[in-house]
């Protein structure tokens, strides 16, 4: 019988490969620990137990993480992992969240809260579409053109009327001001 390990390199790679998850600026990390394993204490004794780790992470950028993939044995039904990669997308606060034994795809969509049976995995800029698409307009296509001039952008409350002005809060500029105001 095919493993875990075998169905995520014969099948499931693959299928993340079609779908253009392995184009720059696109891609998939394997194996991702996303937390430190639970404490456990026995009497004098202290270990840390393992942390919780998704098969798949995929990212639209590097910066970017939008869905998490839960890979089974090929034999196990493609739901099986679904509720694992819930649990996984809901801690890292992602929008998918994919169940697959490799020959069929489970998808939950946070944002409708609805789960449905897939052919392919979606490509990104489907994925970013849905979930972001003002942070991903155009990213997929082309890079943005960098500007010639780049201004700080002020914050809108710093200049609205009813607020004042705010200096940054250090401790050379506390020391300074206290100094000027007691005529130093």
């Amino acid at each position: 019988m095919i493993g875990e390990a075998d169905t995520c390199r014969r099948y499931v790679e693959p299928l993340l490969d079609a779908a253009g998850w392995d184009a720059d600026p696109h891609s998939y990390t394997e194996q991702v620990t996303f937390t430190d394993g639970r404490i456990v204490v026995t009497g004098s004794k202290v270990r840390r137990r393992p942390g919780k780790r998704a098969d798949y992470l995929l990212r639209f950028t590097r910066d970017f993480p939008i869905a998490v993939v839960e890979a089974k044995a090929a034999y196990k039904q493609p739901a099986d992992g679904l509720e694992e990669a819930k649990e996984y997308a809901s801690i890292l606060d992602l929008k998918f969240a994919y169940g697959t034994n490799g020959h069929g795809i489970v998808e939950f969509d946070f944002l409708t809260g609805l789960e449905r049976e897939l052919e392919r995995f979606p490509t990104p800029d489907e994925l970013c579409s849905s979930a972001a698409p003002d942070r991903c307009r155009g990213r997929g296509m082309q890079r943005p053109r960098p500007s010639l001039i780049s201004w700080p952008r002020p914050s809108r409350r710093a200049h609205a009327p009813g607020w004042p002005r705010s200096r940054p809060r250090t401790s050379s500029s506390f020391s300074w001001a206290t100094a000027s105001d007691a005529g130093c």
